[in-house]
């Protein structure tokens, strides 16, 4: 009875059966009324919200305790950064400058990884681009408060101080490469490193000048200057309190800054069914942006990462809903999620609350295609298995006490029909 019932329940939370939308099916208007209503029952201080539907802007919400923000305001993206870096990448490979199956070691020369019992010939770009190199630091980086302060890349490597708790911050091969799915945001940090030995040029300015300023993102940085920085939303903590900004070595993991206009720009361009586009220059080719969202890692059975793309949930033509989130210190929260197949898009950028944008990105994900998003599966899937599991245990004791009970009343009952 446990074990059916608690499969049972886990199934239940996988497909989102009995599970209500937050919105009509094909009502944008109630949808972004759902999120301003979410907005208010959270600790969120800033937020720009951006709905696209059928390839174009549909709706705009944007939400601030303090002073106003708009679609040229400045936001830190965390871990979104890696879905832009992953881009970068792949500019690289369909200039014929590197191969994604080829060892990160043949091109990276400026730090090697400590040795190991596994080869890390095997720890190639596409299992760094896919968290599946074998590599075991578990980043998650904090950021250093003052930009002077901070580690060379090669130091992080060796030993990230801006390690976020329980992760290592050593960058090293744990495991054999291609065998699972752990995230590695050291990952992200070697392949830093290998597109500034490959291209020569300082990982933020490659990135401005080969993709960033190319589509269009003139606001986005991952060092951003003090034009920019001028425009960065005030960022919040959970009790609402300004907080300090915090910089990065691990740029490419961590550090964009961007805009939700910018941000509009790359999703537009990821919906463009020729490819990522600057005028007629093609940046990636449909088939390398093809590449990134295909599965290349799982978790219990289900694809959750292409390369440096989440695939929150499979379309009704078999594609994935894709995109990425980002959450840091202080509650920094982002997400984007894009439907191949609709040509609909959400963006999220906010502060204040670290879990708002994922959230309500995977709401979108199920009022979309009614299935849940892959981002649920840590904080749905075990408590609804724990709350199961309880309940079975229950049953079985209720079950036990009543048979018990019976055979307690029938054993007096024969006695006494025997006396």
């Amino acid at each position: 009875m446990i074990v059916g019932w608690t499969g049972f329940t886990v199934l239940q939370t996988l497909n989102g059966w009995n599970r209500t939308p937050i919105a009509p099916e094909s009502d944008p208007s109630a949808f972004m009324q759902a999120a301003r209503d979410n907005l208010t029952e959270t600790t969120v201080a800033n937020a720009f919200i951006v709905l696209i539907e059928d390839g174009a802007v549909s709706k705009n919400l944007t939400y601030s305790i303090g002073a106003p923000i708009s679609e040229k305001s400045v936001f830190q993206i965390a871990s979104l950064s890696k879905w832009v870096t992953a881009a970068g990448v792949m500019a690289l490979a369909s200039d014929g400058l590197i191969d994604l199956d080829a060892p990160v070691s043949t091109y990276l020369k400026s730090w090697s990884l400590p040795p190991s019992r596994y080869d890390e010939k095997d720890v190639t770009i596409r299992r760094l681009l896919s968290h599946k190199a074998g590599l075991t630091d578990g980043l998650g980086y904090m950021g250093f408060s003052d930009a002077d302060h901070r580690q060379s890349p090669a130091e992080s490597l060796t030993r990230a101080t801006d390690a976020m708790p329980g992760a290592s911050g050593r960058v090293e091969l744990g495991m054999p490469p291609g065998e699972r799915f752990l995230y590695s945001g050291g990952g992200y940090t070697l392949l830093q490193l290998m597109i500034e030995d490959v291209s020569r040029l300082a990982f933020d300015q490659y990135m401005r000048e080969q993709v960033l300023l190319p589509l269009g993102m003139t606001d986005s940085e991952f060092e951003p200057d003090d034009e920019l920085l001028r425009r960065l939303v005030t960022s919040y903590d959970e009790r609402g309190q300004p907080a300090p900004t915090h910089h990065f070595t691990a740029l490419a993991a961590a550090s964009l800054y961007t805009t939700p206009r910018d941000m509009t720009i790359l999703v537009l361009a990821h919906l463009n069914r020729s490819g990522l586009r600057s005028g007629d220059e093609i940046l990636l080719w449909p088939d390398d942006l093809s590449e990134m969202r295909s599965p290349h890692a799982n978790v219990l059975g289900r694809e959750v990462y292409g390369l440096g793309t989440l695939l929150s949930a499979k379309t009704e033509s078999g594609d994935f809903i894709f995109g990425h989130d980002g959450r840091n210190n202080p509650a920094i929260s982002t997400a984007v999620r894009i439907n191949p197949d609709t040509s609909d898009a959400i963006i999220i950028l906010s502060t204040g609350d670290p879990v708002f944008a994922a959230e309500l990105a995977s709401e979108w994900t199920f009022w979309q295609v009614g299935r849940p998003d892959v981002s649920e599966l840590n904080s749905r899937l075990r408590p609804s298995t724990l709350r199961a599991a309880k309940q079975a245990i229950f049953a079985c004791l209720l079950f036990t006490l009543i048979w018990f009970t019976g055979r307690i009343w029938h054993h007096h009952s024969a006695r006494s029909e025997k006396n």
